[in-house]
């Protein structure tokens, strides 16, 4: 007999989209703890972040301050040199702000930003050390919000 439990709340991640912060008119209110609705400038997409499977980790430490709830959402990735190196995601990781979408593998997304602003992202060349390593960048993004991230439906990463 097998526990079925096993496969419920897996960690880890299996998708990851990215969306520049300037490319972002509004963010509707969520109805029911799930936002329906991203609206885009006209032309814009959602873009894939190809990444090494197991390589991502999210986190969103809350910190209490006198001003309230500040929330911190943080996103590490490796992804591979081919996959990085000329792309709209380099050229624009590091002079702006980017509204990220982050899914699990239940299909469960995530959005990272707000209408307010976007996370700040970094990346970090990695030759690796031996043949078998694989050459590539550590991605970081960053950001610091007065609400948590929210749910989303997978309906606004679709073309509008």
């Amino acid at each position: 007999m097998t526990d079925s439990k096993i496969f419920d709340n897996m960690g880890g991640m299996a998708q990851l989209h990215y969306l520049p912060f300037p490319n972002l008119e509004s963010i509707d209110p969520p109805a029911e703890g799930l936002v329906l609705n991203i609206d885009r400038v006209p032309g814009t997409n959602w873009k894939k972040i190809p990444f090494v499977l197991e390589s991502i980790k999210f986190k969103e430490p809350k910190k209490d301050t006198s001003d309230g709830n500040v929330y911190k959402p943080t996103l590490e990735l490796f992804v591979l040199c081919d996959d990085f190196e000329g792309s709209d995601l380099a050229n624009c990781i590091e002079t702006c702000k980017l509204m990220l979408i982050v899914g699990d593998h239940e299909q469960r997304l995530t959005l990272l930003g707000t209408e307010d602003g976007g996370l700040k992202g970094i990346s970090d060349y990695n030759s690796g050390e031996k043949v078998e390593d694989r050459k590539g960048y550590w991605l970081k993004f960053t950001g610091s919000f007065p609400q948590k991230s929210v749910k989303v439906s997978e309906g606004v990463l679709n073309d509008s």
